[in-house]
């Protein structure tokens, strides 16, 4: 990890700054900036909404409160609160929909979504979840604007490989290893299971509605079979009842992270943008903690396991792999 040594210093101020401005110069601009929005959120939002603004839009969680945080975790909706690959496509998204809004031809709005995303990267200190979203976002991206058929297990392949070429150690990183099992589990499943799950619901109306059920149960399903047995190796913890509280959380938060970033960009040059949209962005956050609480309190929705043997895993694994051989 790059850590060749350690200094202790006592009295701590006997630590004294003999020079200032060394660094690189646009990651002192970033970061200035992100101080700018903390400060912001910080003037203008009380605990606990500020704790919940920082993690969601800028992956500070020093100020989230434990019992909220114990509650995201236990309903398996922790990695819509704090930064992940999930703001990176919400990000990706509205970055394409504004410049697309705007008239910029399409391969200048791949270009744009693609410096816009490594921007945000940078703004939430390159944060490991947010790295590896990157760098899959940015395959993706070159290879649309290269016109080239998108292979998603190749592409996902070549992400894997360029993270692991700049540091090795991230292949038995417990991060790494659900980000990528989670992209492989939804690639393997999500869209089967999504069309199956439609077809059971055609008595939802409107149509738009039974298409988003339809997707989130899809995509969280694969997600929880491929990695439960992951899950339950690493924090002891099985949740059934994260199947209905990301359908039920996912689009207040998408709402709030998209609505976030929009404010936090206006207000860094107009303040009151971020006192004007505040009870909005309250609302949202109100809304998802309730959910989330509701969710807990489900009798048997999540439970503490000890972790499952290799053989247990190996077998578990081996299963799924060989289910992938038949159409259903």
């Amino acid at each position: 990890r790059r850590i060749h040594g350690l200094v202790r210093v006592r009295p701590f101020d006997g630590l004294v700054v003999l020079r200032q401005g060394q660094g690189n110069l646009l990651l002192d601009a970033v970061f200035r900036l992100r101080r700018r929005w903390g400060a912001l959120l910080q003037r203008h939002f009380e605990p606990p909404h500020e704790g919940l603004l920082l993690a969601a839009l800028l992956g500070i969680r020093t100020e989230l409160e434990e019992e909220v945080e114990e509650a995201f975790v236990a309903t398996g909706t922790i990695h819509l609160l704090v930064i992940s690959g999930f703001n990176v496509g919400i990000i990706a998204l509205l970055l394409e929909w504004l410049l697309k809004l705007l008239g910029v031809p399409w391969r200048l709005r791949l270009a744009g979504a693609a410096a816009g995303v490594g921007g945000y990267c940078l703004l939430t200190g390159v944060a490991p979840p947010v790295a590896r979203a990157t760098v899959l976002a940015g395959v993706v991206l070159g290879a649309l604007a290269l016109d080239r058929v998108i292979s998603w297990p190749n592409t996902l392949a070549a992400a894997a490989l360029l993270i692991l070429w700049v540091e090795p150690s991230q292949l038995f990183d417990p991060g790494f290893q659900l980000s990528f099992g989670a992209v492989l589990s939804l690639l393997a499943f999500a869209r089967a299971w999504s069309g199956g799950v439609e077809r059971r619901l055609g008595w939802c109306h409107p149509a738009w509605l039974r298409r988003y059920a339809a997707a989130s149960l899809g995509a969280t399903c694969a997600i929880w079979v491929g990695l439960s047995p992951v899950l339950a190796w690493y924090f002891h913890l099985v949740a059934p009842v994260s199947l209905l509280a990301n359908l039920l959380v996912a689009p207040l938060v998408s709402a709030l992270v998209g609505m976030g970033t929009l404010v936090l960009l206006v207000g860094a040059w107009c303040e009151p943008a971020v006192r004007l949209s505040g009870w909005a962005m309250t609302a949202l956050l109100d809304a998802a903690v309730r959910v989330v609480s509701w969710c807990q309190r489900i009798p048997g929705g999540y439970w503490f396991v000890a972790p499952p043997s290799s053989g247990w895993l190996a077998g578990y694994y081996g299963l799924l792999g060989l289910s992938l051989l038949r159409r259903r």
